[in-house]
């Protein structure tokens, strides 16, 4: 992801967001992000294998990372919006869930969704 700010000033990122609490969410982010790579370099550098984030697992964290930074007593689709883009026959494809489709998705991952009272 490439991220500007009003100066036009950019950064890259595996894992990024903007907005309200976003320091909070940028260093939860920054925890459990995984991914494939590994941080060192070089030709005997360790090889970090299976490490890679599946769709579940960015879902996963994107749950865990709303709940401890939105304002809310609970999650819901009236406050959410959810999108994914993905590689389909090569081609990007952008998915803009439901209503239903978020709360399933907040239903699945309610283990790592707190409520606001106990953050």
């Amino acid at each position: 992801l490439y991220q500007s700010d009003p100066a036009g000033n950019y950064s890259s990122w595996k894992a990024a967001c903007i907005g309200e609490n976003f320091s909070n969410a940028q260093s939860i982010l920054k925890q459990e992000y995984k991914d494939e790579d590994s941080e060192e370099t070089g030709p005997n550098a360790p090889k970090i294998v299976g490490t890679q984030m599946t769709m579940d697992d960015a879902l996963k964290l994107t749950c865990q990372v709303l709940s401890k930074t939105i304002d809310t007593a609970k999650l819901s689709s009236k406050k959410l919006e959810f999108a994914t883009i993905t590689l389909k026959d090569g081609k990007p494809h952008i998915h803009v869930y439901t209503a239903d489709e978020i709360d399933e998705v907040l239903k699945t991952y309610e283990s790592v969704i707190k409520p606001a009272e106990t953050q």
